[in-house]
């Protein structure tokens, strides 16, 4: 009974420790950004466990998009997503 506690602490510190982008990166999971109002997304990119965007300022006639960056692995085991949702500027 002991052994079962123990397993369940431990999973659920796991998981508890795990954050969006480390579940995205690592596991295949879903992470949505969503950007401030006005900001267009330029690049994305990962430097070890942490995700960088860069962003600038929407232009005259520019619309709000949404970007989907899609991991492909090499055999298709935890690919992950991630949405980067634009607004318009108020």
């Amino acid at each position: 009974m002991k052994v079962v506690f123990g397993l369940a602490c431990v999973a659920v510190a796991f998981a508890i420790g795990c954050t969006a982008n480390s579940n995205a990166r690592n596991f295949g999971g879903t992470l949505e950004v969503p950007l401030k109002a006005g900001q267009k997304l330029v690049n994305a990119t990962w430097k070890d466990q942490e995700l960088w965007y860069l962003t600038r300022d929407f232009r005259e006639g520019e619309k709000a998009e949404t970007w989907n960056f899609h991991e492909k692995s090499q055999f298709g085991i935890y690919e992950g997503t991630v949405i980067f949702k634009e607004s318009n500027p108020n």
